[in-house]
């Protein structure tokens, strides 16, 4: 894989994986007012996952994918970056690194 495919990738997986940590966190609060970080970190995590998937297998779709995955980022971010919790702003920042990322290969 060329680097900035694999630097994509990694940032992919990397926020799939602390997108599903604050949507797991923000459940346990059981605060309707984490109820939009929730649902913007699923959606996030799943599109994470199935770029990370596209781009490494070099699909024709991966770029198409790699710009709403960056704007999906930037969304959940937003979201994220509303509530003071390190869970929070940890998905935060690795939803801004991936948007980078996945804008770099579109």
């Amino acid at each position: 894989m060329k680097n900035e495919v694999t630097s994509c990738v990694d940032a992919c997986l990397n926020c799939y994986k602390l997108c599903l940590d604050c949507a797991h966190e923000c459940i346990k609060m059981a605060d309707e007012h984490m109820l939009d970080c929730v649902q913007n970190c699923l959606d996030c995590a799943e599109l994470c996952s199935l770029c990370a998937r596209f781009s490494a297998t070099d699909s024709p779709y991966a770029k198409r994918l790699c710009e709403m995955c960056a704007d999906v980022c930037n969304a959940c971010a937003a979201e994220c970056e509303k509530h003071n919790h390190a869970h929070c702003q940890a998905c935060a920042e690795a939803c801004r690194t991936c948007a980078a990322e996945c804008m770099a290969m579109a």
